[in-house]
């Protein structure tokens, strides 16, 4: 059975890309805890982080990176007001977003 994210990235679910090549994708969430929130994840299922290859793994991250610098830009984050976070859940997934002061 496919993931939420699987029908996502086949356009059976719609999603708001911000990237997307053929080992990843990064989409906005539809629940965003933070303006920004997005997801990093590769096209291929994977149920456990142990089970990424070190290539996508060193991928996503680098993907990651790159969203949270666009970040920073879009919504003006200064060194104080801002905290970015990377959680790994399951299904595999790299959530990045901002956690913006008020």
């Amino acid at each position: 059975m496919s993931t939420i994210f699987t029908k996502i990235i086949r356009g059976e679910l719609p999603g708001t890309f911000v990237h997307r090549d053929d080992e990843l994708v990064v989409f906005m969430t539809i629940n965003p805890i933070a303006p920004g929130h997005a997801l990093v994840v590769p096209v291929a299922e994977v149920d456990q982080w142990t089970d990424v290859n070190d290539s996508t793994r060193t991928h996503m991250f680098d993907v990651a990176h790159s969203v949270a610098a666009a970040q920073k830009k879009a919504f003006f984050c200064n060194r104080r007001s801002e905290e970015h976070t990377s959680e790994l859940q399951s299904p595999c997934n790299l959530v990045c977003r901002l956690l913006l002061e008020k």
